[in-house]
């Protein structure tokens, strides 16, 4: 089980996309006193102001005289739409392809979007994988946890990279991570980079490849040492 040590700027994410009106008390202290956060909170904040805007969209002036002349011009314009419809999600299609292309060419950015966006969400979940499991999935990849310094919570499967991740989060000495190992994965070199106040490492492994997500760069290198020392 994870201990209880105080709260860290990765759990304060958590905690504000699960409910970013509905943080819990040590969330709000740390946003206090924790520029990045408070202003990580101003920024979902400011999102949902934008989204509660654009759902209240009056209703426009002179919306009968507008149904009637589309109806009466509905034989003309409706020979337009498929082209119409066919733009739209042509531009939509490409919006999002740009906007994820980052993610595909960076698996270490992929990982930080992960643990930012669809780990709250499996914690919600609560599901729980088998640790005989993880065991067996960790000695493929060449990694081990010393159940003596650091604390496990093994989350199961999960989608990550176009493919299948074994989840875990970890209580170390050195604050808390998350480990995405995906067995059958495969990797050509490492991958680091921190955005949005985390840090990431994809490596390589003897079977696939792992990645780990701590809250600086530093912890991340002292976090990884923990798990590729030998197992006693």
């Amino acid at each position: 089980m994870l201990r209880g040590n105080p709260l860290n700027c990765v759990e304060v994410h958590r905690q504000l996309l699960v409910d970013p009106r509905r943080a819990g008390s040590e969330a709000m202290e740390h946003r206090k006193s924790c520029a990045a956060c408070a202003e990580y909170s101003a920024h979902l904040a400011r999102m949902e102001s934008e989204l509660a805007t654009a759902a209240c969209v009056p209703v426009p002036e002179a919306l009968a005289d507008r149904v009637l002349l589309h109806h009466e011009l509905g034989n003309a314009r409706a020979q337009n739409w498929p082209a119409l419809a066919a733009s739209l999600v042509l531009a939509v299609s490409l919006t999002v392809l740009i906007t994820l292309i980052p993610l595909y060419k960076n698996p270490a950015l992929a990982a930080i979007d992960h643990v930012l966006h669809d780990e709250p969400n499996e914690l919600v979940a609560g599901r729980t994988g088998d640790s005989r499991v993880l065991a067996h999935i960790l000695a493929r990849s060449g990694l081990s946890i010393p159940a003596d310094r650091v604390g496990v919570r093994y989350l199961g499967q999960c989608p990550f990279r176009d493919g299948i991740a074994y989840h875990v989060l970890l209580d170390t000495p050195f604050g808390k991570a998350t480990l995405l190992v995906t067995p059958d994965k495969s990797l050509n070199a490492r991958v680091v980079t921190s955005g949005q106040g985390l840090s990431a490492a994809v490596t390589p492994a003897r079977s696939g490849s792992y990645a780990l997500v701590a809250d600086s760069s530093g912890n991340l290198a002292r976090i990884e040492g923990l798990l590729k020392s030998p197992a006693l």
